[in-house]
């Protein structure tokens, strides 16, 4: 008798464990949120009940520490501007309960970082290049979208010719 509860109990210990590994009893969810600044991007949510967040720096957050801001997220004074860029994604329990949520994301996050880097490195002027960043991220969506457009034509333009 008590082998055989002692193996009921081995086998429940790890049929939760496993459930637990699988993600089966918890919600899954999952942010992307973007500097609209250096373009780091910071992912966080909840996996298997624990939180847990990273940032991923790109080549545009090492340009911008060098050339405009070199306590730009080191700093709590000078801290990154995050602003979702992707769609917030929830898992239900079963595994079978995957939406996301949509959102309307900054039009800065339509271009691509080489670009906006490409494109930063010619301006030799500092404050031009602060200039060109902040309008890219206007509060009226309108004109930064169409900013973001005339960015991406100037760079297609080879000036070369």
């Amino acid at each position: 008798m008590k082998r055989f509860l002692g193996t009921t109990a081995v086998v429940l210990i790890i049929l939760i464990i496993t459930g637990y590994i699988g993600g089966f009893f918890t919600r899954e969810t999952r942010t992307v949120e973007g500097c609209v600044l250096c373009r780091a991007l910071r992912v966080s949510g909840i996996r298997y009940g624990f939180h847990y967040e990273r940032i991923e720096e790109s080549p545009i957050t090492t340009w911008f520490r060098k050339n405009l801001d070199s306590q730009h997220g080191i700093n709590p004074d000078h801290q990154h501007d995050w602003k979702n860029c992707a769609a917030v994604v929830n898992a239900g329990p079963d595994g079978g309960g995957i939406d996301s949520a949509d959102i309307i994301f900054p039009p800065i996050f339509l271009l691509n970082p080489d670009i906006e880097l490409s494109v930063l490195t010619q301006i030799p002027d500092r404050d031009t290049q602060i200039n060109l960043i902040h309008s890219l991220n206007s509060p009226i969506r309108r004109l930064s979208k169409r900013r973001v457009d005339m960015l991406i034509r100037y760079h297609d333009i080879d000036l070369d010719t």
